[in-house]
């Protein structure tokens, strides 16, 4: 196993472990241990890469040998075991990659330039006499060129505020550090 900081019995690195900002304890440790690290979090091995180019090399490149996917209950309880990146390795998986790949290849999205065009319009006159929050405008525009694309032009409010959803419960349930608590506490 790669380096990483001493884990303590059946906690394993769980203390040391900011799980509100898990990227800065990351960062931290790869200061320490290198790019690639090891940690147990309530006997469940992590291990963290914390470079990009390995990240590429590793998951892309050599997808092969890195393709198999935990089960996460988590991910279940969230009602988000159907979703592609949850899925384990399989045939399902492998359809929905190919569709994937079959509607958003390079070519095909230049047939989405007026789609895009439209709703970037649309964005900056929002953003001219906008003095609240921005992020949130962007976010929006993401969601609307994403179900324009997608589904198309019609009422995005209503898919935007259930993906919104969404979000908020994946930020809140499905992270690794609360998979690992699920995991050893299932009570």
């Amino acid at each position: 196993l790669p380096p990483g900081p001493r884990p303590i019995p059946f906690l394993g690195n769980m203390l040391q472990l900011d799980t509100k900002r898990p990227w800065l304890t990351y960062t931290a440790w790869g200061k320490t241990y290198g790019k690639i690290i090891y940690c147990c979090i309530l006997g469940i091995d992590l291990i963290i890469i914390n470079s990009e180019t390995i990240a590429k090399e590793l998951l892309e490149k050599r997808s092969a040998n890195y393709c198999a996917r935990p089960v996460i209950r988590t991910n279940e309880l969230a009602g988000l075991a159907f979703a592609t990146p949850m899925l384990l390795y399989g045939e399902t998986l492998r359809q929905h990659c190919k569709i994937f790949h079959q509607v958003l290849k390079a070519e095909l999205s230049v047939s989405y330039h007026k789609i895009y065009s439209c709703h970037a319009n649309r964005l900056v006159i929002n953003l001219l006499g906008a003095t609240d929050d921005l992020q949130h405008r962007t976010e929006a525009y993401a969601g609307t060129v994403m179900v324009a694309v997608t589904y198309g032009d019609l009422d995005h409010n209503s898919y935007l505020t259930r993906a919104q959803e969404l979000i908020d419960i994946t930020k809140q349930i499905v992270t690794p550090e609360k998979a690992a608590m699920f995991t050893a506490f299932p009570f």
